[in-house]
């Protein structure tokens, strides 16, 4: 199968939750994606030669900050040794198998200085590709400044260069959502950016920091201007100019959907172990899915066997299934397959060993992975992509909706106050009181709490850290124009509450460059 290439992208991300209350959505939800996703799959890596690439994993900066803090280190270890005191006698095989599961994670805990060192070994090694991400990962599409972008952007890339010692060559945009370049306003009332004014493109953003590469949804490439539909596997290229252009990759819609989908995909078979039953006792899950419409009352009990036995048929099938989809085009193809890394472990519990079985399969066969943004002959160039994300219809409504305007609202005064603030305090106030406002905007920023609220679940915790982020940096603003010393003493607790991006004092110049980055006729 020469020039036939394979791209398998595994997002991780969680936003900042670290000391942010313990249950069920601050500590917790980290230990739960460290434990149960973050550490399986990265024994399955680490089992694998040198110089195999398995797959491209993108560490967004603020779980990266996170896996860097011993903090977390010493939290998902008292999570471990919690869950084993409540299997100290356990009684049945279900138990067996959960009290081994934490002690294997345990023991891996033991042998690292932090848990992001894991997957700094494992680059090294070349069993991974490492991208990175908007830096709190924002949803680009809908901020109301392009110096939004660009310092989320400029911030990822400068963390990228203190943990991994290089530049990231491909960069992951939150949500798939992406914007062209066009005359741009908001719609909503009192937000300060109702005025239309041009806009710089999203990706073009990207290339003025040096990215080569990213991923879109499959059908955002193939409605972009200029792709030759004739060819659905070949990414496009953008060119902004002569020293910049970017490949986009086109995230296949069948291929990943048959893992991605607890409905028509895989993580919805019967045999594999039930997200939402636990015992009363333990707190442990013991059942499998049982069955399509079966009650949680008449689950059948789990059998990590059968499971496991599941996953390498599965694991047979999808790379048969990527195998006849890469056959199947004429000439040079590249297969992009993406998904949230967390759905491994966390969401489907035998996700890592899936991925495990993928590997194999894939060594065996004339398949190979490749790393994102490697020299490309067989690109087709395209102006730029249209308007799409990868929620939802595509559009932009599981962000910004009825439940969400308000949000929005404040977001986009708080872009304008901040901007306000670096072009008139900045140069008066200590470098760390203006990086913590900085900070806080970043923070607030995050697409994650848009989307939190319109999901519910945890729609209360999403308010309360989005409000928390906006009056701090408000506050600091205010505190800077009143009193130095105690915008200095509010800016240290602060960053005690939120350490991260800590390069930022340093770097504060190229920062505020970076923030200020707006095109001239922009009006602003």
């Amino acid at each position: 199968m020469e020039h036939k290439k394979l791209h398998i992208v595994l997002h991780a991300h969680l936003p900042f939750v670290l000391g942010h209350g313990k249950w069920p959505h601050g500590n917790h939800w980290l230990c739960e994606a460290v434990v149960h996703c973050y550490l399986p799959l990265i024994k399955v890596l680490e089992q694998l030669p040198q110089h195999r690439l398995a797959c491209s994993v993108v560490l967004t900066p603020v779980l990266c900050e996170q896996l860097q803090n011993t903090e977390c280190l010493s939290v998902v270890k008292e999570f471990c040794q919690q869950q084993l005191l409540t299997l100290q006698e356990p009684c049945d095989e279900q138990e067996r198998y959960w009290a081994q599961f934490y002690q294997s994670r345990l023991e891996q805990l033991e042998s690292a200085s932090t848990i992001l060192s894991h997957f700094v070994e494992l680059r090294k090694k070349g069993v991974i590709q490492v991208l990175t991400c908007a830096a709190t990962h924002a949803y680009l599409p809908l901020l109301g400044l392009d110096g939004s972008i660009a310092l989320q952007y400029w911030c990822a890339r400068q963390q990228y260069q203190h943990v991994f010692g290089d530049v990231p060559v491909a960069a992951w945009v939150p949500e798939c959502a992406v914007r062209p370049n066009y005359s741009w306003c908001s719609w909503l009332p009192d937000t300060g950016f109702n005025t239309p004014r041009y806009r710089k493109g999203v990706l073009q953003l990207l290339q003025e920091q040096g990215i080569l590469a990213t991923v879109v949804e499959q059908d955002t490439l193939l409605h972009s201007e200029g792709y030759n539909r004739a060819n659905t596997l070949r990414p496009g290229i953008v060119h902004a100019d002569n020293q910049h252009s970017l490949l986009v990759y086109g995230r296949h819609s069948n291929a990943s959907w048959q893992v991605w989908s607890s409905v028509f995909g895989y993580p919805g078979d019967f045999n594999y172990l039930e997200f939402h039953k636990r015992s009363e006792g333990s707190g442990i899950r013991k059942w499998r899915i049982t069955g399509e419409a079966t009650s949680l009352d008449e689950k059948q009990l789990y059998s990590p066997t059968q499971a496991q036995h599941t996953a390498s048929v599965h694991a047979d099938n999808w790379v048969s299934t990527l195998s006849q989809v890469l056959q199947s085009e004429h000439g040079e193809a590249e297969l992009t397959v993406a998904f949230d890394a967390e759905l491994f472990g966390h969401w489907w519990h035998e996700g890592p060993t899936f991925l495990e079985r993928v590997v194999d399969n894939i060594a065996k066969t004339s398949l190979t992975v490749q790393p994102l943004g490697d020299a490309c002959n067989s690109a087709i160039s395209i102006c730029d992509v249209h308007e799409s994300s990868w929620g939802d219809q595509g559009n932009h409504n599981t962000w910004m909706n009825e439940q969400t305007y308000w949000l929005w609202q404040r977001l986009y005064q708080l872009e304008i106050a901040v901007r306000a603030f670096v072009q008139s305090e900045a140069k008066n106030a200590p470098a760390r009181v203006t990086a913590q406002v900085l900070r806080e905007l970043m923070l607030a920023q995050a697409s994650d709490w848009p989307f939190l609220i319109t999901q519910g679940d945890a729609k209360e915790y999403a308010e309360q850290r989005f409000h928390c982020h906006e009056q701090d940096a408000l506050k600091l603003m205010r505190l800077a124009k009143e009193d130095m010393n105690s915008a200095l003493k509010q800016a240290n607790r602060c960053f005690e509450q939120n350490p991260v991006f800590g390069f930022l004092e340093e770097e504060l110049s190229d920062a505020l460059a970076s923030f200020l980055n707006e095109p001239a006729d922009a009006g602003l």
